[in-house]
């Protein structure tokens, strides 16, 4: 069963100038993106930078009103809710930010940090045999710090005084202090080096067993997303071009961005041999789309008919979905 459905979702941010301040133009970072997540799943979402990956992951989070469109969440509608509605979403669904260097507060210890996330969602309890029982901030605190692999006495430091991995740790343990039940995570291992990825990837496989959680993780990896997640949403200048099980993706990919995507990884061996896929051309301005396929003017297959119609996002067997014209 879905737990979140989008349905048409568009993000455009107005561009002023002039000496009346007038809108002149708009920013498409999000073009009627639609999918569904399953309870219990990861959905991984890649493409390259400015294809309106964390816009989206915004968007989901409610830190930008979408501009048209909706979602759903377990059945209700969030796009264009109120403040008051988004109280108890917010409490349900949280986002791990990119960037664990300018996320955090640094005017306040660890135990600030969390403190203020659980007295303001009211989340100091625990459950047993589903009953509610209160127990005290710090002690709740300090049962998520070592939950993300950190010393007690880190919750009386600053955020100054951790590496970008251990900020990143402090960023997941803010997170689940609201007892969520999704967690977008927006490119959480790029900011950090290669030695720490791993441990962040796997300390997130770990929470999402324990926990239960449904995850949409971005990112510009398609290595990390084959590792992490189930299936995978390749994204380009803010539209879905493809939609794939993550374990068919070398073999089932069919949309000419997603192979390039792929032929630009990085080789497992120094023997192994693959033809280098080369994209030429530049991406089109996000200020003035092009009529048709948005890819089409990179694209080494495309047909006129690619530069006078949008290709619609099409099923091409359970649980694949691509925006060609020219594939099966």
């Amino acid at each position: 069963m879905s737990l979140l459905q989008v349905d048409g979702l568009e993000m455009h941010f107005p561009v002023r100038g002039g000496v009346l301040n007038r809108v002149v133009s708009h920013v498409h970072a999000v073009n009627g993106v639609s999918f569904e997540v399953r309870r219990g799943e990861t959905l991984g979402v890649v493409g390259e930078s400015g294809c309106g990956k964390s816009t989206l992951g915004k968007c989901l989070v409610r830190l930008h009103e979408p501009t048209g469109g909706s979602f759903r969440y377990d059945g209700v509608e969030y796009a264009h809710s109120n403040h008051g509605e988004l109280m108890d979403y917010r409490s349900r669904v949280q986002m791990i930010f990119q960037d664990p260097y300018s996320s955090l507060n640094p005017r306040l210890t660890i135990r600030d940090c969390l403190r203020e996330v659980i007295l303001f969602h009211g989340t100091n309890y625990v459950e047993r045999k589903g009953v509610r029982e209160p127990i005290g901030a710090d002690e709740l605190i300090l049962e998520l710090v070592e939950k993300v692999g950190l010393r007690a006495d880190a919750v009386d430091k600053y955020p100054h005084e951790f590496s970008g991995g251990q900020r990143q740790r402090i960023g997941i343990a803010r997170a689940l202090a609201c007892k969520p039940e999704f967690l977008i995570a927006d490119e959480p291992v790029s900011a950090l080096d290669v030695s720490i990825q791993a441990q962040v990837l796997n300390l997130l496989m770990d929470l999402k067993d324990e926990f239960g959680l449904t995850l949409i993780f971005i990112s510009h990896d398609l290595k990390v997303i084959e590792h992490f997640c189930d299936r995978v949403l390749v994204m380009y200048l803010g539209n879905v071009v493809e939609e794939i099980p993550c374990e068919e993706l070398h073999a089932s990919a069919q949309h000419p961005y997603t192979r390039a995507l792929l032929g630009a990884n990085p080789i497992n061996h120094p023997s192994e041999k693959r033809e280098l896929t080369v994209l030429e051309g530049d991406v089109p301005s996000p200020f003035d789309l092009p009529k048709g396929c948005a890819f089409a003017g990179r694209c080494p297959i495309a047909e006129p008919r690619c530069r006078e119609s949008r290709p619609p996002l099409e099923r091409k067997s359970s649980g694949h979905r691509a925006a060609c014209f020219l594939v099966g």
